[in-house]
């Protein structure tokens, strides 16, 4: 059969379409291998500690293909280095490579949290819940943000969805006990905040948090007794004292203030005011502002990369 000059246009045009998409999804299928084998190395890498070489793997897929996962494990990695920055720049690439990725929004979340950012943190965190209202780390984060803003009763919503999500969480139920502290129900407080030491016996915010609620109930030898557990004495005398002058117990705290200097010449400065400020309370002047110890510890715990619990 002969073929006209249309027909065989046509003809030509169909094979050469043909062998386009052939062509197409050849390349297809070589970019797909390349960024597998790109993230099989990344993951390599991790498994083995080899933490630069992760990235470097990872960025390497990305340039293949970009995919939110991936970038969330770039954004990870420089958190476990210490360098937030760049976490911060890989999450907001997760983003904006899916709008849709839940865990993304939720890890910037706990980032701008840990900066202290909390307008911010609260924004990402309820556009994570409201892709996914199963993530238990946005719950906590958010519930944080509120006990901070003194919304106790929805904060404590939010504990108890984190829980359910993750039932015997150490560090939810550290900061749900520290919310009820915080709210003064101490006998609440000491059972969720007990059940976190027996959850992770080497949880020093949930001892901290713990020894708080008994210094405030007048149990001062006993909080002493965990605060030295994990802290120098110095520094164990030096927060009982604390408690104890937020307690009106100028005796105790005079006494507590005065033990922290002989203990260490660390905290000579915020204990002599702090001791000046209880000796003044107990002759009636009421002269002398308390003094929080430097470097005492965060209360919660963001169950994520950028805190120490």
């Amino acid at each position: 059969m002969k073929l006209n000059l249309k027909q065989l246009l046509t003809t030509s045009i169909v094979a050469i379409a043909l062998a386009g998409c052939a062509s197409s999804q050849t390349d297809q299928h070589i970019h797909l291998d390349v960024f597998e084998n790109l993230v099989l190395e990344g993951q390599w890498h991790e498994q083995h500690g080899r933490t630069l070489d992760a990235i470097g793997s990872y960025m390497a897929a990305l340039n293949s293909m970009e995919k939110a996962e991936i970038w969330q494990r770039v954004s990870a990695l420089h958190i476990e280095m210490g360098e937030e920055f760049p976490a911060m720049a890989a999450f907001d690439r997760a983003i904006r490579t899916n709008p849709s990725f839940a865990p993304a929004y939720e890890d910037m979340g706990l980032l701008f949290l840990h900066w202290k950012q909390k307008d911010q943190a609260l924004t990402s965190l309820e556009k994570a819940l409201e892709l996914d209202a199963n993530l238990w780390r946005a719950h906590n984060a958010k519930g944080i943000i509120l006990d901070l803003t003194g919304d106790h009763a929805s904060a404590e919503k939010h504990f108890q969805t984190a829980l359910q999500l993750n039932p015997g969480s150490a560090d939810l139920l550290n900061n749900f006990g520290y919310s009820k502290f915080l709210t003064g129900q101490d006998e609440q407080a000491q059972a969720l905040l007990l059940k976190a030491i027996e959850a992770s016996a080497s949880h020093e915010i949930a001892a901290a948090n713990l020894a708080k609620v008994m210094a405030r109930q007048g149990d001062y030898a006993n909080a002493f007794n965990l605060l030295e557990r994990n802290q120098t004495t110095a520094t164990a005398y030096h927060d009982v004292g604390y408690i104890a002058l937020l307690n009106s117990d100028w005796v105790r705290a005079e006494d507590y203030f005065s033990k922290a200097m002989h203990a260490s010449p660390q905290y000579f400065d915020e204990a002599f005011r702090n001791r000046t400020a209880a000796r003044n309370r107990l002759i009636g002047n009421g002269e002398g502002s308390f003094v929080a110890r430097q470097g005492v510890a965060y209360p919660y715990c963001l169950g994520s990369g950028v805190t120490a619990c």
